[in-house]
């Protein structure tokens, strides 16, 4: 999703709660690292947004990955446990 505002301008809070629905929708340890690493890249420099290969597995191989999958196989909401 790609929002663009004017200088000065949020996003409203409509919008605002309906971006936060979204994110809030997905998993929790990915939403977690991806928050992490996003605020560590605008604070400290591009490379530090970048997850280490540990980071990813740890995802990547969580059970709510494969509650993600199943999820979409089966055509059902997902249900994350942030494990």
């Amino acid at each position: 999703m790609a929002l663009v505002t004017g200088a000065g301008r949020g996003l409203g809070r409509a919008t605002a709660l309906e971006l936060a629905g979204r994110v809030a929708a997905n998993g929790p340890l990915g939403v977690a690292l991806t928050k992490r690493l996003m605020r560590a890249a605008v604070q400290r420099g591009p490379e530090r947004g970048r997850a280490t290969a540990e980071e990813t597995a740890a995802v990547f191989g969580s059970d709510d990955a494969k509650e993600g999958a199943a999820a979409f196989l089966e055509k059902r909401p997902p249900h994350f446990t942030g494990r």
